[in-house]
């Protein structure tokens, strides 16, 4: 019985321990981490121009969340298009852990953040019944964030989340389906599409929040998440 107990209070005590232990920040507080730049992954039919607003939207967005909330030492790398045109890469391309640990070097920071924009896509969906015609439509993105400590090149954490964003075309009475119909969304040439910039901005920017709000709590860095 003896035995018994003091084997119960041993296992408890590590419980404990490893609770204390998965308490603290798996980098320090005040490290220094260079946002290198979230890439698009693949050629899948959409321009190099969108591919390159998403990216650069999806790098500023990563160094903004971090710095609103958390007390660490962010720094976007400065003139990132020619960094990158120096290592061979595009800013409408992917971004590599090996590229990005290179460029974290040269900006001197003992963690780098990259990622790519993985997936994107839009779906449609009609529902028509005698009263009215409605058409929705939603973008999704899938990003991945990587982690990487500079002086080790070990990956330390990595994530990747869904965002998402939609919108309906408006109600359409049936009698008035033979008129002309106005697009109530200014739109870009996405994969052949004609499709509102803003549902692919806002289906990166959530999931990048996403992205982020996994990375951190997996550091273990207390952080307020972003309202979305």
């Amino acid at each position: 019985m003896r035995s018994y107990r003091i084997l119960l209070l041993a296992c408890c005590m590590l419980m404990l321990a490893t609770q204390v232990t998965l308490a603290f920040p798996r980098i320090p507080a005040d490290a220094s981490v260079s946002i290198v730049g979230i890439g698009y992954m693949g050629e899948d039919g959409s321009n190099r121009e969108i591919r390159e607003n998403l990216t650069d939207l999806a790098t500023q967005s990563a160094a903004f969340y971090l710095s609103r909330s958390t007390s660490l030492n962010i720094t976007e790398v400065a003139d990132r298009g020619k960094i990158l045109q120096e290592q061979g890469l595009a800013l409408s391309g992917s971004i590599a852990d090996s590229d990005a640990l290179k460029i974290g070097k040269l900006q001197h920071a003992d963690y780098v953040i990259c990622g790519n924009i993985v997936g994107m896509g839009i779906n449609y969906s009609d529902e028509n019944n005698p009263i009215f015609d409605r058409e929705t439509t939603k973008a999704v993105a899938k990003i991945s964030l990587h982690l990487i400590d500079v002086k080790t090149g070990s990956v330390v954490s990595m994530v990747t989340a869904d965002g998402s964003s939609e919108s309906n075309s408006g109600s359409v009475l049936s009698i008035l389906r033979g008129l002309p119909q106005a697009s109530i969304f200014g739109g870009v040439d996405f994969k052949n599409e004609t499709t509102p910039t803003g549902l692919l901005t806002n289906a990166v920017e959530d999931g990048l929040t996403g992205a982020m709000d996994k990375l951190l709590d997996k550091l273990a860095i207390k952080h307020q998440p972003m309202a979305k």
